[in-house]
């Protein structure tokens, strides 16, 4: 098993169809490549977190980084694991309000650089504590 956890930035800003067009396309691959995990969307940057078979994560984050709707990919965490954090998600996804999200985890400020120097256990932690959170408004599928 492997996860994968990176932060990108989107090329222009995503509508909400276009993000439920690519949440569509990604869960139809993930259920059947046995890939799980979570997308969140902060003011036009992603982190995501993909999670399941080596060769099957590793063969979609080099797809990952070859689409052209983002840019500036930085992986946070690239490793071996014995079990997946998120075993039922084909891919959870929320957008996130900026002023929630430093409620949430009680940060003053927060942004892509503060997320780039997240560790591994640090950026598991942060993702839960927002699913956690925000469990109503996340769409779980």
């Amino acid at each position: 098993m492997h996860r994968i956890i990176y932060l990108s930035s989107a090329i222009k800003p995503l509508s909400a169809e276009k993000i439920d067009s690519l949440l569509k396309q990604a869960r139809k691959f993930n259920l059947e490549n046995n890939i799980t995990g979570v997308l969140l969307y902060l003011e036009g940057n992603f982190l995501q977190v993909i999670e399941g078979p080596s060769k099957s994560i590793i063969s979609l984050f080099e797809r990952i980084k070859k689409d052209k709707r983002h840019t500036g990919i930085l992986t946070v965490c690239n490793d071996v694991i014995y079990e997946k954090q998120f075993p039922d998600w084909s891919m959870g996804f929320s957008p996130i309000v900026y002023k929630k999200l430093q409620k949430t985890i009680g940060l003053e400020t927060f942004n892509r650089k503060e997320l780039i120097n997240l560790a591994d256990n640090t950026a598991i932690g942060f993702i839960n504590t927002f699913i956690n959170s925000h469990r109503d408004k996340i769409m779980f599928v």
